[in-house]
């Protein structure tokens, strides 16, 4: 009697659990991080200044992307106080998203201004050691953002230096589609190595000269030669989470230290079979 009580209870508790196994691992398999971008601006003169964050560094934004990741929570503070919303709002520059400021902010001599932007992601991540972690919803490429013509245009930036090594470096890839993009994928592998050395990031001119360049670099030289060959294309900006991470990178008016992160970018190419397909030919290279 007690064994046919205890089979009623188990079964039907047995087929919820099968019903809802999709969600019971989605539980188990999330984390939650908090990405935090603070910039603090001083005021080292000797007058009264007007100054937008904007204008100092970037503020990106975190994608959402299906079956990998979302952005749960978005704050903006000003000298540690929750912003009103209608003073920043959000712009997509060359398929990346940023947060920018309506106006200016006035900066006394001596002082300072902190404005810190805080996102809280959730993402899918297998937590069982030894098991290999597998997107889910993912179905082929992305299909955001729309492959209009502004991802087919090179101008200011990509130009630069002697553009035409570029041009002619692009007419020899053959093929279309998926097959120039391995072709251009072939050629940086071969012809370009990865160095982190460079502060910013070179034009594709003379990242093919010197023969080698950081991420950015080379996915700026990837992007040109897949927009010359009638392939949208953008470089996409984005963060590795790394445990214990800590570094700086240094100009003559601004320092940038990053803690349990850093940055990167990659190559973002469209396909019409596929959508968006992510590049990243440098993700493994180094450390």
């Amino acid at each position: 009697m007690k064994r046919s009580i205890l089979l009623s209870i188990l079964i039907p508790l047995l087929l919820v659990v099968a019903l809802n196994m999709d969600i019971i691992v989605e539980e188990l398999t999330v984390r939650e991080y908090r990405v935090i971008t603070r910039c603090v601006i001083e005021n080292t003169g000797f007058t009264e200044i007007g100054v937008n964050p904007s204008d100092i560094m970037n503020f990106y934004l975190i994608p959402n992307i299906s079956g990998w990741q979302y952005v749960e929570e978005v704050l903006v503070y000003i000298n540690g106080k929750l912003a009103d919303k209608n003073k920043y709002y959000i712009d997509e520059v060359d398929g990346n998203k940023l947060l920018k400021f309506h106006s200016p902010f006035r900066l006394d001599v001596g002082g300072k201004l902190n404005v810190t932007l805080v996102q809280k992601v959730v993402v899918y991540r297998l937590v069982f050691s030894g098991v290999k972690r597998v997107p889910r919803g993912l179905k082929g490429g992305l299909k955001e953002p729309m492959p209009t013509e502004d991802y087919l245009m090179l101008k200011g930036f990509y130009r630069k230096g002697d553009f035409s090594k570029v041009v002619e470096t692009a007419e020899k890839m053959e093929g279309s589609g998926f097959d120039v993009l391995l072709n251009i994928l072939k050629f940086i592998c071969s012809r370009i190595k990865y160095s982190n050395s460079s502060y910013g990031i070179a034009p594709p001119a003379e990242t093919l000269e010197r023969g080698y360049g950081s991420c950015g670099d080379i996915s700026a030289l990837t992007v040109a030669l897949l927009r010359l060959k009638e392939i949208p294309a953008f470089i996409y900006f984005y963060y590795v989470y790394e445990e214990g991470l800590n570094f700086y990178e240094k100009s003559p008016i601004l320092t940038i230290n990053y803690s349990n992160i850093g940055p990167h970018a990659f190559a973002m190419a469209y396909l019409e079979s596929v959508g968006w397909v992510p590049i990243d030919m440098v993700i493994h290279a180094g450390n």
